[in-house]
């Protein structure tokens, strides 16, 4: 398949900050090899900037935290994925300093994306997500599913004073961090609960959302692709979950949180 046209089908812009989830065990199914998806997605990229994220672990926040690993920016393999791995090992790529939820990135923007100590909040307001968002980037889905999507913490986190519940545990948890350029330092974390990763689900407001400007998607031999504009689906995602906590409900992607949570 040409996944040039595809992207370009789904309204992918040339330029700009591309936010990428991949599944290359899924892509393969469509006769796609990793060479062949890194040199489309240079290409779309060649006056922007790629962005993966460089997560060094699989499982819950909570679960991660706990077993205080250390995290080299420089050493520490991706765990989620090989396109991102290689996007890692990508020379002139920057990864960014945060232990549990990194990003790497390559082209102009990449010291602006991943830039910076991070706080506590691995998705709060000086988040390389947070970045991206106010950057107007755009997020693309290829073999994943609709319910990964690592921007809606960020639409949590940003909530949080309104919800009747806590996103993150009262407790902070620090790692060890060692830089670029090797310096160690400790950085504390907020953990986010586990059922905000185990019951939300993103694709409910796939579900919802008419507008192809905001999402677009295609399947193609059972493998999907999907693309977001990560502005605009803020914009509703805000707007959609205050009127549903002013009438006392759930935002759509939260709604099969347990009661318990309450």
């Amino acid at each position: 398949m040409n996944l040039i046209a595809t992207l370009q089908r789904l309204g992918v812009p040339r330029g700009g900050i591309l936010y990428v989830h991949s599944s290359m065990n899924w892509l393969e199914r469509v006769g796609l090899g990793p060479a062949e998806v890194m040199e489309a997605l240079r290409v779309m990229t060649a006056d922007g900037t790629l962005v993966m994220p460089s997560y060094p672990a699989r499982g819950t926040h909570r679960e991660y935290l706990l077993g205080r690993p250390s995290y080299d920016v420089r050493r520490t393999p991706v765990a989620v994925g090989l396109l991102p791995e290689l996007l890692r090992r990508t020379p002139g790529a920057i990864r960014s300093l945060e232990p549990d939820y990194p990003v790497a990135a390559v082209g102009p923007d990449a010291a602006f994306v991943t830039g910076g100590r991070p706080d506590d909040d691995p998705f709060g307001p000086h988040s390389p997500y947070r970045r991206m968002l106010d950057a107007g980037a755009t997020m693309i889905g290829m073999g994943v599913s609709l319910n990964t999507n690592s921007f809606i913490h960020v639409f949590d986190s940003t909530l949080e004073p309104l919800y009747p519940f806590r996103v993150y545990e009262e407790q902070r948890i620090s790692l060890t961090v060692t830089t670029e350029v090797g310096d160690v330092i400790e950085l504390p974390r907020r953990v986010l609960r586990p059922e905000f990763q185990l019951f939300t689900r993103p694709s409910a407001i796939a579900a919802m959302i008419g507008n192809a400007a905001v999402f677009e998607e295609t399947i193609l031999a059972s493998v999907q692709f999907f693309r977001w504009d990560l502005r605009r689906l803020e914009d509703w995602a805000s707007e959609h979950a205050r009127a549903r906590l002013a009438q006392g409900q759930r935002p759509c992607w939260l709604e099969q949180l347990p009661d318990s949570l309450l």
